[in-house]
């Protein structure tokens, strides 16, 4: 695995279960993923097997797909099963890097050989022996009532040191000329400053780095700032929040609107501690009863996907993780859209 493998990993939560066969790597793994699943994460499990996998029997359709040079995915209303033929394309490190948007993390039984960036060897009570291999290893550890403990707690201090490393960018959408209001919006001022550039000021000190998205002009304060396209051939906003997560598909954005020019620093502040592992975005509310605001919002890199398939971010709480908390008061003057002159006034 080269270093761009490895520098790609450093977001990833990964753990490596090795062991001799009956050191009861299966059973500790199964424990991890249940105790996981119960506080709403998604863990996937890659798993090695030295034998001849057995997943298919012959004379089904898709056995034969498959013996006749397909991959194969097979579907019903409640899973899929995808069986592809090997290739370098599908190294550990390869797999792991195109499921890394869809779960939180990833447990990897077997493939001590791999260079993933954290495994531990589980001790086989009658096998003492361990393999030269292992030097590179977290930790070896026996079998014991105490090791799902041990382990557990390695593991979830993986997804949350990777969870806290993860970058979060700002995306300002800024669009093009807005015939309602009359003029940009983004180039409209309050005292000496432009929206825009009052928005990138709320933002920057919270964020990894800031993001306009349209084609409006821009203050030469911000002439710096990387420009991007929104996505050609769709409406409103979500064709910006594409354009961001097809630009980085590995960051998570916070995403404002231009017409937010009372976004306070202390709302991109607060946003970003409603964020938890698990939690696809964050969709704050008014109050109690009302809409979610889809923006200013938080997305975490996992909605990248799911963004390709709607037409409104609005929609995005119909398919996935989504925490909506109550808009503390004081905050709330940062999600004042201005629509219109008589908004303005």
């Amino acid at each position: 695995m080269d270093k761009s493998n490895t520098h790609f990993f450093l977001n990833i939560p990964v753990l490596g279960i090795c062991g001799w066969s009956g050191a009861g790597k299966t059973t500790l793994i199964e424990s991890i993923v249940r105790n996981q699943t119960a506080l709403g994460r998604k863990i996937c499990v890659i798993k090695h097997d030295a034998h001849q996998i057995q997943v298919d029997r012959e004379g089904k359709d898709s056995f034969r797909f498959f013996y006749s040079g397909a991959d194969v995915v097979v579907t019903n209303a409640d899973e899929f099963f995808f069986r592809g033929h090997h290739g370098d394309h599908w190294a550990v490190h390869r797999i792991i890097r195109s499921l890394a948007p869809r779960y939180d993390g990833f447990l990897v039984e077997g493939h001590k050989h791999s260079r993933l960036p954290r495994k531990i060897w589980l001790r086989h009570p009658e096998k003492l022996d361990v393999p030269e291999v292992t030097q590179g290893f977290e930790d070896v550890i026996e079998r014991s009532n105490a090791a799902l403990e041990k382990v557990s707690a390695l593991f979830e201090s993986i997804l949350s040191e990777c969870w806290q490393r993860s970058p979060v960018s700002g995306a300002v959408l800024i669009g093009g000329e807005s015939s309602r209001f009359g003029e940009a919006k983004h180039l409209a001022k309050s005292g000496d400053r432009t929206w825009v550039e009052r928005i990138v000021d709320a933002m920057a000190p919270h964020l990894s780095s800031i993001v306009l998205i349209g084609r409006g002009k821009v203050p030469e304060s911000l002439s710096t700032l990387l420009r991007l396209p929104d996505v050609p051939g769709v409406a409103g906003p979500i064709a910006g929040i594409r354009a961001a997560f097809r630009w980085n598909p590995g960051t998570s954005w916070i995403v404002a609107p231009c017409d937010v020019p009372q976004l306070h620093g202390d709302a991109i502040a607060w946003l970003l501690n409603q964020r938890a592992i698990g939690r696809d975005a964050v969709l704050p509310v008014l109050d109690e009863d009302g809409p979610v605001e889809p923006l200013p919002a938080f997305y975490d890199y996992r909605c990248g996907p799911f963004f390709e398939e709607m037409d409104s971010p609005r929609r995005i709480a119909d398919v996935a993780r989504v925490c909506c908390p109550v808009v503390p008061p004081p905050l709330r003057e940062s999600w004042h859209n201005v629509n219109s002159l008589r908004d303005r006034d």
